[in-house]
């Protein structure tokens, strides 16, 4: 399916973190990563480091290895349930049987990835998961914008407009001054009306 991204605006705008405990699989992660063009790549070496650089530099896509020491990466998703701005993240693991990957998407697992990692599959879905994620935020975007206009032509409106009861005076009125004004002599209804003495004879609203 055709991109309504450019490749280049998501691998600019982009930031990537990439957690694995082992030394050698962060490198090859981010080698595909900035062989593929993205600019803002960051690691960590377990689940701890990983929030503390969510929280610091809030990326936008999260390579999540499963098995780390300190804190696994089940239980970094499990920290980040109920986030505002929850980022996409894509789990590396070599084996997951069904009830995990039910599990893990429970915890907010985005999709899931088998070591060895194929550079253009990931690339792919890193992509697309991107695209999704900006295109949401501007939509959310754009109905806050539309709710608070809402919100603010609701407001001018009541400034505006007079209140309901006011209305149905003013057509009372209006109707009495034409019920007169046909009932009377046209002399008395014209004395009356131009007098400003109509006030005395009309019923009270």
């Amino acid at each position: 399916m055709k991109s309504i991204i450019p490749r280049k605006t998501i691998l600019d705008s982009s930031r990537i973190l990439i957690v694995d405990d082992t030394r050698t699989s962060r490198l090859i992660l981010h080698t595909i990563c900035a062989s593929a063009g993205f600019r803002q790549i960051d690691e960590a070496a377990d689940g701890q480091e990983c929030l503390v650089k969510i929280a610091a530099h809030k990326p936008d896509l999260i390579l999540l290895d499963m098995t780390m020491p300190i804190m696994d990466g089940l239980t970094v998703c499990k920290h980040l349930q109920g986030s505002p701005d929850a980022p996409v993240i894509i789990m590396q693991t070599t084996f997951a049987s069904p009830d995990f990957k039910a599990t893990a998407f429970d915890a907010g697992v985005t999709d899931f990835v088998t070591k060895p990692v194929h550079d253009r599959d990931l690339v792919a879905r890193m992509l697309g998961h991107l695209e999704r994620r900006i295109l949401r935020n501007h939509f959310e975007a754009s109905y806050r914008r539309v709710q608070e206009e809402l919100q603010e032509a609701v407001t001018l409106q009541s400034v505006l407009r007079p209140p309901r009861t006011s209305l149905r005076i003013s057509r009372q009125r209006r109707d009495w001054i034409w019920r007169m004004h046909t009932a009377l002599p046209q002399s008395w209804a014209g004395t009356i009306l131009l007098s400003g003495n109509y006030r005395r004879h009309a019923p009270c609203w």
